[in-house]
């Protein structure tokens, strides 16, 4: 559900601050004043696409924030915490649109993807506006619209199939290759010189960090080769020795009181150097390092860098380049006892594919009969008695969906016949059956939030006020924002929100005010009488919204 929604320097909003509530909110008031500009601001958290002119004129960047109760909300929960996300009943989605075209788009304060905005939060809330006809229009999205609405019963059928399908596609281009490559004598002995250049180095063992360092480990101790051995014969032949030679010289001043203390020290430092010149010696000498080994260790750099060069910049590149050689000498040795083999290991599962694509397609056919008539019913409800809506599948080829092609048919009139969605010439009924459509796809989804943009168009009378019920009843078990023009829908508010612009030889300022019920109705009787409240037109809204039901 959405809680807050905070709009700056967006389009002609300068900054407004909104706090929604559960049930059925109305936004209303003049044509142009801003009303759609909310929900455009809504859409931009939904992942609409930004552009440049969103921001307000004059300024370097709009920002919009939304906050959502995610509360009772277990597949959005979920799918955060399969994201990384900490998770509490409280989401905040913020969306900021820079003059330079960039856009920053973040969740609970952390930067997220285009792409994971718009794989979430579509899920929670959904836009309903004269514009999506075009959606709906199309039949590509019929099927996605009918398994919405099956959702639960249908998911792990789907998840299992889609297991499958991925497995299908490898072994599918893996035929193909198969089927396709033609191998020659020369062609194999250039792919096995190939594998053999990379064999030639230990390439799953190599770790090249450590075989940098030792290569230079190594060049520093033969550096100094030659430097140690003189070093050597000095500390033996001259040091130690002239040292212990002088030592004996004033070896009778050990029994010095004067001398006593300096003389150990003094004698004991002799033993502490030979201490520390036995650990250099068995250091270098237990390094063992010649130039054989060097030359071995820059030989096989050497070779990984020009593999590298042929193969790709990283280890993984050249192992990836060396299994697929493998691969390719084995179709080559085996060609036909391996395509024998996945030629069967495709048959298996596309056998199993088809048997759980006819069950999902069985379960799609048997929710379609219950969706067909749920809509029907909610159209006769809407004053379209006549109406006829069909859901008609075709059989077309296994693919990632399955093996049914979906289409909405519709009949408008006694002794006409069905025909797509599209056909249909009155906005009235279209909106109507749009209207039908959408609620009873997002039944049994994740979706929290209904927002309709004007999606009453075209009616009047009775059939507006039975879109008002609708929405009033869908109000109970969802959150729905609704702008409209029409007070036989407004009258169903549980909160009304008035759009007003003011405008200065500067700029327009947008203005968003909650009414009380006194304001309400003399809105509502606006909308009825015009400008100048008549007791009349106050007294038939007091009527209206008494009788409401």
């Amino acid at each position: 559900m959405l809680q807050s929604l905070i709009i700056q320097n967006f389009a002609i909003i300068e900054s407004c601050s909104i706090d929604f509530h559960q049930g059925m909110t109305v936004l209303t008031g003049q044509t142009g004043a801003g009303k759609s500009i909310i929900i455009d601001a809504i859409g931009q958290l939904l992942g609409d696409r930004s552009q440049v002119s969103m921001i307000k004129n004059g300024e370097e960047k709009a920002f919009i924030e939304g906050v959502f109760d995610v509360s009772n909300n277990k597949d959005i929960k979920q799918l955060l915490i399969d994201n990384d996300f900490d998770v509490d009943d409280t989401l905040i989605v913020s969306k900021s649109i820079s003059i330079d075209g960039k856009s920053i788009i973040k969740m609970n304060y952390r930067t997220v993807s285009l792409a994971f905005l718009k794989q979430l939060m579509p899920k929670m809330v959904d836009i309903h506006s004269q514009f999506e006809t075009h959606s709906l229009f199309n039949p590509k999205n019929h099927l996605g619209l009918l398994d919405q609405y099956i959702h639960d019963d249908l998911e792990p059928l789907i998840r299992e199939y889609q297991m499958l399908f991925k497995k299908f596609s490898i072994l599918k281009k893996e035929i193909a290759t198969l089927e396709q490559e033609e191998y020659s004598d020369e062609q194999i002995d250039f792919y096995q010189a190939q594998l053999d250049e990379i064999n030639a180095i230990d390439i799953d063992d190599i770790n090249e960090d450590e075989l940098h360092a030792l290569k230079k480990k190594m060049e520093n101790t033969l550096k100094i080769q030659e430097s140690f051995l003189r070093y050597e014969y000095l500390m033996d032949n001259q040091v130690f020795t002239g040292l212990k030679e002088a030592l004996s010289e004033i070896d009778t001043l050990e029994e010095d009181v004067d001398y006593q203390e300096d003389y150990h020290k003094l004698y004991d430092l002799f033993y502490t150097i030979k201490d520390i010149h036995s650990n250099f010696t068995t250091i270098y000498y237990g390094q063992d390092y010649d130039s054989v080994d060097l030359e071995n260790i820059s030989d096989v750099l050497r070779k990984l860098n020009r593999l590298k060069k042929k193969y790709g910049f990283s280890l993984e590149s050249i192992i990836s380049a060396r299994d697929d050689l493998v691969k390719k000498i084995e179709f080559a040795s085996q060609r036909e006892s391996l395509l024998d083999q996945l030629q069967n290991q495709f048959l298996d599962i596309k056998k199993e594919m088809m048997h759980q694509a006819q069950a999902i397609s069985s379960l799609r056919k048997q929710k379609a009969l219950i969706l067909q008539s749920d809509i029907e019913l909610l159209l006769k409800e809407l004053h379209l008695p006549n109406v006829v809506f069909m859901i008609h599948f075709d059989l077309v080829d296994l693919n990632k969906q399955g093996i049914d092609a979906v289409s909405f048919l519709i009949q408008t009139n006694v002794g006409s016949k069905l025909q797509p969605l599209h056909k249909i010439a009155s906005g009235g009924e279209l909106s109507r059956i749009m209207l039908a459509i959408k609620l009873q796809t997002l039944k049994y989804g994740t979706t929290s939030t209904i927002i309709f943009d004007e999606a009453d168009s075209g009616v009047s009378g009775e059939v507006a006020q039975s879109i008002g019920s609708v929405m009033k009843r869908i109000s109970k078990h969802y959150q729905v924002l609704c702008i409209t023009h029409l007070f036989q829908v407004a009258a169903y508010e549980d909160y009304h929100y008035f759009i007003s612009k003011q405008s200065d030889d500067i700029s327009t300022h947008v203005k968003v005010e909650l009414l009380d019920e006194q304001a309400s109705n003399e809105e509502l009787a606006k909308m009825i009488s015009g400008k100048n409240i008549t007791e009349e037109s106050l007294e038939h809204v007091r009527f209206i919204k008494k009788n409401l039901t």
